[in-house]
């Protein structure tokens, strides 16, 4: 869309051109299931709705600042003009699977999150499945992702589970995406950097082991074959020499959000550019 620059709430409502929500004109891009569920704005399709958790089925018609959103129109300056947008690089969206750190908790606004600022700098559309302390990798959520044509999918659910259930889920959840999508390529990240790494006791020892876990986990599927997944160290996203991106000493906050794009996309371009070519239809 593009308008004058004065803003829509200074527009005079008798003048303003109204184009009601939704409309075929208004692109609507970020959220897998729109279609079916239109003109819901919900991260997950609500025909699934029975196998989900009812917290995650509850945290889903919020967008990634943690805000319920609904539209019913939009209201433009008479002469402005509504247009189709440019095309992104690719057809297909980068998907994202996780806990409140995915979902963008602690940025300042949505553009800042690390998922934003990746399909800024890719110019490719993303998908943001960040569930707020419900980022377990349960399989009904890995059933619902696979559901989803994409170019890569990065799974970042590690901040929520106990070690033991991420020692259980985590095979479990990228089985079920594997066996929809054998070449697509996967990037499992682990863990960034936490404080409590610093000193003896439960919290630290969990990032360590979940580190350890998701390094040797992707390393065994290689071994095993799987050519198109990928580890990401997640101090190469936030490391100790970066805390100051972190809210609460555990939460990104837009700079924190920053340095964890800035990690991954020299990962992601490399994974997007070793996978197999779409096939001509």
């Amino acid at each position: 869309m593009t308008w004058p620059v004065s803003q829509a709430g200074e527009l005079e409502t008798a003048t303003a051109q109204r184009v009601a929500f939704p409309d075929a004109r208004v692109a609507v891009e970020g959220l897998a299931w729109f279609a079916e569920d239109t003109p819901a704005l919900t991260r997950l399709p609500t025909r699934l709705k029975a196998t989900f958790p009812p917290v995650v089925w509850t945290l889903s018609v919020y967008l990634p600042i943690g805000r319920m959103l609904s539209v019913s129109e939009f209201l433009l300056q008479p002469e402005a003009t509504v247009r189709a947008p440019k095309p992104y690089a690719l057809p297909k969206p980068l998907v994202y699977y996780g806990s409140s750190i995915t979902q963008g908790f602690a940025a300042s606004n949505p553009g800042g999150t690390y998922q934003a600022v990746l399909g800024r700098w890719l110019n490719l559309d993303f998908i943001n499945l960040g569930f707020s302390g419900n980022g377990l990798g349960e399989p009904a959520l890995a059933q619902a992702v696979a559901e989803i044509e994409a170019a890569c999918f990065i799974v970042d659910y590690w901040a929520n589970p106990t070690t033991q259930v991420y020692r259980n889920t985590l095979p479990t959840f990228i089985a079920l995406l594997r066996k929809k999508h054998p070449l697509v390529p996967i990037i499992v990240t682990g863990p960034y950097y936490n404080p409590s790494e610093e000193v003896p006791g439960e919290a630290g020892s969990r990032q360590h082991e979940k580190r350890r876990f998701t390094r040797e986990f992707v390393a065994a599927r290689q071994g095993a074959g799987d050519r198109f997944i990928t580890h990401v160290d997640g101090l190469e996203m936030l490391s100790k020499d970066q805390t100051y991106g972190l809210v609460d000493g555990r939460h990104a906050n837009s700079l924190g959000f920053y340095f964890c794009a800035r990690g991954l996309e020299p990962q992601i371009r490399k994974v997007l550019s070793l996978a197999p070519a779409p096939k001509r239809r």
